[in-house]
């Protein structure tokens, strides 16, 4: 069985991305806006985070619980963009990640993947070279794995044997899936992605496409925000969403990436609540927006748990 490797956790957010995104998506306006110990114990297999991708102050004292979903599109197209992510960007992230939570316990954060067509929307254990073995014995990574890099590096090379979509867009809706990963009957306490999300945790979403968002059915950005957030009650202020796509058509890094007039529409919303990042692609490498992703998910940190 499939399991989804929708992250919501990308590091990917350049300066620009702070700054609230004009869209001009058909009749929709964004009107809103396996072991305990400490970090030293904990061995990544990961290079050292240079200084300009760390400016995230740690608390002492501070730990903050995230639940991080990533959403990929796989089509041929993006296979340059989930190599970068797979070989350059989760080293950097993973120990960031362990350093803004504030613990390598297995309760600090975990992460799950899956790719962007809905059917099926569970999240992956395996990659295309078979099962992943989390150490967490669950459908997603935890903090306090010997091999986080590891495993992500297995699931991240993105396996979809089993999907059932058409390859005509339905499957290039990672903000949709990744919202319907969080719904019945895919999260619920027998269903396949029972217990992953937290009710005290910070909820994060990565949504990644070179192309936009293709919603089946037919939906607006404010409807698949509202989908969204419904994950949290409601409340966007437990939610960080990240967008990834192109803000217009380039040549870029990764090969052409077409505008993603939809997927900017619906990180409006989270960027007129503080919540919110859209990186573009067409804007340099991916890890480039590192510091900038973790600055919005330490804010949200300290609100929530300080």
């Amino acid at each position: 069985m499939r399991r989804l490797f929708c992250l919501f956790w990308i590091p990917c957010l350049l300066a620009a991305c702070g700054a609230s995104v004009e869209s001009d998506y058909d009749g929709m306006e964004a009107d809103t806006a396996e072991e305990d110990g400490t970090s030293e114990e904990l061995q990544l297999d990961v290079p050292d985070v240079p200084a300009e991708h760390m400016d995230v102050p740690h608390e002492s004292g501070r730990i903050c619980t995230i639940d991080l979903v990533f959403c990929v599109d796989n089509s041929t197209s993006m296979q340059e963009e989930i190599r970068a992510f797979r070989e350059d960007v989760w080293p950097f992230f993973a120990q960031a990640l362990i350093e803004v939570s504030g613990g390598v316990d297995g309760s600090a954060f975990r992460a799950a993947v899956l790719d962007a067509c809905p059917e099926p929307a569970n999240f992956h254990t395996r990659g295309r070279d078979g099962e992943c073995s989390f150490e967490s014995g669950e459908v997603w990574m935890a903090s306090d794995s010997s091999d986080l890099v590891g495993e992500f590096q297995c699931v991240g090379d993105i396996y979809t044997g089993d999907a059932e979509c058409s390859g005509s867009n339905d499957d290039e809706q990672p903000a949709t899936v990744a919202a319907i990963s969080l719904e019945p009957p895919w999260h619920a306490s027998s269903r396949p992605n029972g217990g992953f999300m937290r009710d005290e945790a910070l909820l994060i979403v990565i949504a990644i496409t070179d192309e936009d968002e293709h919603p089946v059915p037919s939906a607006s950005p404010g409807d698949i925000y509202e989908r969204l957030i419904a994950a949290k009650d409601g409340d966007v202020s437990k939610m960080i969403f990240l967008g990834i796509g192109g803000r217009g058509e380039c040549e870029g890094s990764y090969g052409r990436a077409h505008e993603s007039v939809m997927l900017m529409a619906i990180t409006d919303y989270f960027i007129a609540e503080d919540r919110g990042i859209f990186w573009d692609l067409c804007g340099g490498r991916l890890e480039d927006g590192l510091t900038e992703a973790m600055d919005v998910i330490s804010d949200a940190c300290d609100e929530i748990f300080l």
